[in-house]
């Protein structure tokens, strides 16, 4: 029953792999700067296509309504406008730089407090899907191995990110 959800979570999953690996490919700040305000379209979708799949992985797809949607994407979308237009404020990320630590340039920034929000409510998403899932263990009619190995999968990615954002990886 996840079918669709799953393969929207993909193909943003995908799109975000893509985007990062244009910047990796690039040394030039500004461009660099313009595709990571791009990847966090795909990003923040990705959280919210997860949500979709849990919830109806666990039977509550009429939860996510056209207007939860709508409200669980304000957000996202004042999130995008902010990376945009960082350039007049310090209110996402400022100071661009450009490193060198291996092979391959990384851009480094200050963090400003929206990009915390940002941060907060990824977290929050990812953390609320999770906790869905993990209270479907409780249901014996879902598949319990499935359950965990989903959790799993959306803990890596959102542990390892988390320890990247904070400096600790």
């Amino acid at each position: 029953p996840s079918v669709k959800p799953f393969i929207r979570a993909m193909w943003l999953g995908a799109a975000w792999a893509f985007l990062y690996a244009l910047d990796v490919s690039t040394s030039s700040i500004p461009l660099k700067t313009f595709i990571v305000n791009f990847t966090y379209i795909p990003a923040l979708l990705t959280v919210i296509a997860w949500l979709a799949v849990a919830l109806e992985y666990v039977g509550h797809e009429n939860w996510l309504t056209q207007r939860r949607l709508i409200i669980l994407l304000i957000m996202p979308i004042i999130f995008v406008l902010a990376a945009f237009t960082s350039h007049w404020h310090t209110l996402w990320r400022y100071e661009y730089k450009l490193i060198w630590p291996g092979p391959l340039p990384t851009q480094i920034a200050s963090n400003g407090i929206v990009y915390w929000v940002y941060i907060v409510y990824m977290l929050g998403v990812m953390g609320g899907t999770v906790k869905l899932l993990l209270s479907s263990l409780q249901n014996r009619n879902l598949y319990i191995q499935s359950t965990i190995v989903l959790i799993i999968g959306l803990l890596i990615p959102t542990v390892t990110g988390t320890l990247f954002v904070f400096n600790l990886l």
